[in-house]
């Protein structure tokens, strides 16, 4: 049980740490465009 529970919380970590930096790099590529 406990292992199970550590992997999801890497699991969401890793999907939310990935969906953070894809939306700072869009940011960051918006205001390098203007």
């Amino acid at each position: 049980m406990m292992n199970t529970q550590v992997q999801e919380k890497w699991f969401w970590a890793w999907v939310l740490n990935g969906y953070t930096t894809t939306v700072s790099g869009d940011v960051i590529k918006l205001k390098t465009a203007k």
